[in-house]
Protein backbone atom coordinates (compact mmCIF):
# COMPACT_ATOMS: atom_id res chain seq x y z
CA UNK A 1 0.00 0.00 0.00
CA UNK A 2 3.05 2.27 0.28
CA UNK A 3 3.15 2.75 -3.49
CA UNK A 4 -0.48 3.98 -3.46
CA UNK A 5 0.43 6.58 -0.84
CA UNK A 6 3.21 8.03 -3.00
CA UNK A 7 0.91 9.14 -5.88
CA UNK A 8 -1.53 10.53 -3.31
CA UNK A 9 1.05 13.26 -2.62
CA UNK A 10 0.25 14.72 -6.07
CA UNK A 11 -2.85 16.90 -6.29
CA UNK A 12 -3.64 15.65 -9.80
CA UNK A 13 -3.46 12.03 -8.66
CA UNK A 14 -5.46 12.77 -5.50
CA UNK A 15 -8.81 11.56 -6.96
CA UNK A 16 -7.21 8.48 -8.51
CA UNK A 17 -5.46 7.67 -5.24
CA UNK A 18 -8.72 7.92 -3.32
CA UNK A 19 -10.39 5.41 -5.62
CA UNK A 20 -7.37 3.12 -5.39
CA UNK A 21 -7.53 3.30 -1.62
CA UNK A 22 -11.24 2.44 -1.60
CA UNK A 23 -10.63 -0.58 -3.85
CA UNK A 24 -7.64 -1.67 -1.77
CA UNK A 25 -9.67 -1.40 1.43
CA UNK A 26 -12.40 -3.59 -0.05
CA UNK A 27 -9.86 -6.19 -1.13
CA UNK A 28 -8.30 -6.17 2.34
CA UNK A 29 -11.74 -6.62 3.93
CA UNK A 30 -12.39 -9.58 1.64
CA UNK A 31 -9.08 -11.12 2.70
CA UNK A 32 -9.98 -10.69 6.37
CA UNK A 33 -13.48 -12.11 5.79
CA UNK A 34 -11.89 -15.19 4.28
Amino acid sequence: MTQSETPLAGTTTAPLGTVDLAVGGMTCASCVAR
